[in-house]
């Protein structure tokens, strides 16, 4: 008993020691960095203290972040509260992939999410998808997750062949039939056009 107590004693000893002059290096680092004339900054990925112009903003994040060369290469920037997160544990949502897998900028960054603004965001699609099935006039019903899966479904089903000239090398785009199944839609609920005949259906030049 008394050998455990004193191991113990020991450890805590020795933690206290090693914290101790831990902190009082880094007030000693700072103050000597403030005295050459360095802003002193904390990376907001892993906290630690060091000169403002050593921290980056690569593209695509906030000016207003920035992080160590070490954080930028571990962590994402959550697309809704901006903040970093680990890359392990970020969110990478199916219309954020379809985003970039087909858009033509070849740059294009997906947005990730962090565990605590995903089901936020995911709140938010619920509400455009009751919205659209009461006045089905808002585009952004078209980038939700569930119209996003769903068009790829219908691809994959009915083929990239526009169902009224039989185009197969065009852009092609799912068309409602109506919109009494907004939210739940089946295969027979839609069809797939080109674009072309995609505006003609709606009247538009272009889709």
């Amino acid at each position: 008993m008394e050998i455990v107590l004193t191991v113990f004693i020991v450890g805590f000893l020795i933690c206290f020691l090693i914290e101790k002059y831990s902190d009082n290096f880094e007030a000693k680092e700072n103050e000597r960095l403030s005295k050459e004339g360095e802003e002193i900054v904390s990376c907001p990925g892993c906290r630690q203290r060091m000169k403002r112009r050593q921290l980056l903003s690569p593209s695509g994040w906030p000016d207003s972040l920035v992080a160590c060369e070490s954080c930028i290469a571990k962590h994402y920037v959550c697309a809704h509260c901006k903040k970093l997160i680990p890359k392990q544990s970020a969110i990478l949502p199916f219309w954020s992939q379809y985003t970039v897998r087909h858009s033509s900028a070849s740059a294009s960054v997906p947005d990730y999410y962090c565990k605590t603004c995903y089901p936020i965001v995911s709140a938010d699609e619920q509400g455009i998808i009751a919205a659209f099935a009461v006045s089905p006039t808002d585009p952004a019903y078209y980038k939700t997750f569930h119209w996003l899966s769903f068009r790829d479904k219908v691809l994959k089903a009915k083929g990239r062949k526009c169902s009224m000239c039989g185009a197969t090398r065009r852009i092609m785009n799912v068309h409602h039939l109506h919109y009494k199944t907004v939210g739940n839609e089946s295969m027979d609920d839609v069809r797939v056009l080109c674009e072309q005949c995609h505006a003609k259906v709606h009247g538009r030049s272009h889709y």
